[in-house]
């Protein structure tokens, strides 16, 4: 840099009175000064996020180096690199296959599902528990419905054995070991 062009530069950082614009000072400075200052002054806030990009480089870049493997005739003895280029042909054979819009019907269908039993549902159960006036009935209900949160799978199927047993579970002795779907 030139004597002509660092004056320039500082006379700009100068307003009339002779006051030095910060501001201005720190943006003539070229970037290498700026990320020295900025990692000097917020080194902390870099060490606490690093654990965090650390993940995120493992668990989502790092598997990316595995999108190859669409674009290869992947030969497993031959490992990740060693099968033969082929291009989009497997993208080709997808989207002429004769079960391509089965499987995207399939998959939007799947996805609208989750979306409607994941968030409109859970929604619609919290607000009819709110309108239960008995809180000891509104805590029993909030515990049956959190429970498999919290409990195997396992466990509440054995747990509704029990009690739902025709002629020994709890309920099956309370109605007599008679099912509620007989013909009459």
């Amino acid at each position: 840099m030139t004597a002509s062009k660092t004056k320039t530069a500082a006379v700009q950082t100068v307003d009339a009175s002779g006051v030095v614009d910060n501001t201005a000072a720190f943006k003539a400075l070229p970037w290498p000064k700026k990320l020295v200052w900025h990692v000097q002054h917020y080194w902390q806030h870099w060490v606490m996020a690093l654990p965090a990009m650390v993940f995120v480089f493992i668990f989502a870049y790092i598997p990316m180096y595995g999108i190859q493997l669409a674009f290869r005739d992947f030969v497993p003895s031959k490992g990740l690199t060693g099968g033969q280029w082929v291009g989009l042909k497997y993208f080709n054979q997808f989207f002429t296959s004769p079960m391509f819009s089965k499987v995207m019907v399939n998959t939007i269908k799947i996805s609208l599902g989750t979306l409607v039993l994941g968030f409109i549902a859970p929604i619609v159960l919290a607000l009819l528990i709110n309108q239960i006036h008995s809180t000891k009935v509104k805590g029993f209900v909030q515990t049956i419905t959190y429970m498999p949160h919290f409990i195997s799978t396992v466990v509440i199927v054995a747990m509704l054995n029990i009690f739902l047993t025709p002629n020994t579970g709890l309920l099956g002795r309370f109605f007599g070991g008679t099912s509620l779907f007989e013909v009459a």
